[in-house]
C-alpha cells in the first residue's frame, strides 16, 4: 500500500484547453511535493512510531491530501475518495481481512476509476455536456458506495 502513483500523472489528455493543462500541472506539482513529504511517514514507520498500516496510512493520507490542496487542485472530492479508500484498505489489512497484495490491487483498480472520472472532468472543461456531468456524478456516487460496502466487510 505504500507505493502510490499520483492521480494526475496517469492522465494523458490530447487537445485540452489551457485550463485543463493548468490542472494537470497542479496535479504534477502536488505529486512531486507528496513524494518528498511522505518521507516523514516512511521515517516514522521505520522507527516504529507508526505501528500498523492504519497509522501509516493516516500519516500518508494527510500528506497526500495536503499536497493536492496546497496546489489548489480542483477535484479535491476525488482526492478525498482516494484517501478514504486507502484508509479502509489499511484497516482491512490490519484486521487480517485482506492481504497487502490484495489491498494494493484494489487500490490500483480504484485509482483507475478515479482517473477515468478525472479525465471526464477535464474533457468537460472544454465541452459543457449535461449528460456527461450526470455520468460523472453517478461514477462518483458508485465509488462512494463501493467504499461503504468495503467498510462493511
Amino acid at each position: 500500500m505504500r507505493k502510490t502513483i499520483p492521480i494526475i500523472t496517469l492522465l494523458f489528455v490530447i487537445g485540452c484547453a489551457s485550463q485543463a493543462r493548468n490542472i494537470m500541472q497542479e496535479g504534477r506539482n502536488a505529486g512531486t511535493e507528496y513524494a518528498q513529504a511522505r518521507k516523514i511517514c516512511d521515517d516514522q514507520k521505520s522507527k516504529k512510531i507508526l505501528k500498523n498500516d492504519v497509522e501509516f496510512m493516516d500519516c500518508d493520507n494527510k500528506i497526500f491530501f495536503a499536497s493536492f490542496e496546497k496546489q489548489n487542485y480542483p477535484f479535491m472530492d476525488l482526492i478525498k475518495l482516494f484517501t478514504l479508500k486507502r484508509a479502509v484498505l489499511a484497516e482491512q489489512v490490519d484486521n487480517g481481512k485482506i492481504t497487502k497484495a490484495e489491498a494494493n490491487l484494489e487500490q490500483q483498480e480504484f485509482l483507475m476509476k478515479i482517473t477515468d472520472i478525472e479525465k471526464m472532468r477535464l474533457k468537460d472543461i472544454n465541452m459543457e455536456d449535461q449528460q456527461e456531468n450526470a455520468q460523472i456524478a453517478q461514477a462518483v456516487n458508485d465509488l462512494m458506495q463501493s467504499i461503504e460496502k468495503s467498510r462493511k466487510k
